[in-house]
């Protein structure tokens, strides 16, 4: 008769156990706002946020007649590799500073900005064409790589639907650019993948690389 009521006193605390360990990761997280915007370009702006959680959420703008955008927002979690990365570039950036190279003439590369806050520190932000700071720009082309990924997989959706055909190209330009470093965080598109990997309709080569990147998807 005794263990229930033992039972019940251990539910309040076991709810502050959790709400505790959710505070401590909050704490010890980063939150991350990112933007590019680059008129002319096929997704001229996109938008990428995360929390101190690790959820991420993804949006963008496609210009007239350029392929089919994500159906955004997407909202996926970061990886624990991706998180440590963009906290140890971010982290080395010292406060992103310098922000903007003081090079002139340079060509325009797209604006880049960036809001970074780690745990309970001080915000930092930079807007930038192009920047000197080294960790700064490794954590640039990290969320570039992750843009690049959603992006490819609407236009992999979109051909899954219309045009089987042509799978196979789009489908190897993102292997690629996953073994290269330049297709970051594919568990952001983890349905897209696994509907291909399912499909005995799509090349059996589609369906292989597929396959392979709902690996990767799932390492931490």
């Amino acid at each position: 008769m005794h263990r229930p009521k033992l039972l019940l006193r251990s539910v309040p605390f076991l709810m502050l156990l959790s709400a505790s360990a959710v505070q401590a990761q909050v704490a010890s997280g980063f939150r991350l706002n990112a933007t590019y915007d680059r008129p002319g370009l096929p997704v001229p702006h996109w938008q990428l946020r995360i929390a101190p959680t690790g959820q991420a959420e993804y949006t963008s703008e496609h210009a007239a007649g350029a392929p089919p955008a994500a159906a955004t927002p997407i909202t996926f979690k970061l990886s624990q590799a991706g998180s440590a990365k963009l906290m140890k570039f971010l982290s080395d950036s010292h406060g992103m500073q310098p922000c903007e190279t003081k090079t002139k003439g340079l060509a325009r590369m797209g604006m880049k900005t960036l809001e970074f806050q780690e745990g309970t520190h001080a915000a930092a932000s930079c807007t930038f064409n192009y920047t000197d700071n080294k960790p700064l720009a490794a954590a640039t082309e990290y969320l570039l790589a992750v843009s690049y990924t959603i992006e490819q997989g609407a236009t992999l959706d979109h051909l899954h639907r219309y045009d089987r055909l042509g799978l196979d190209p789009v489908m190897t330009q993102l292997a690629t650019a996953f073994k290269n470093g330049q297709a970051q965080e594919v568990q952001a598109i983890r349905p897209t993948l696994a509907s291909l990997a399912n499909d005995d309709a799509v090349l059996e080569r589609v369906r292989q690389k597929a396959a392979e990147l709902l690996v990767a998807a799932d390492r931490p």
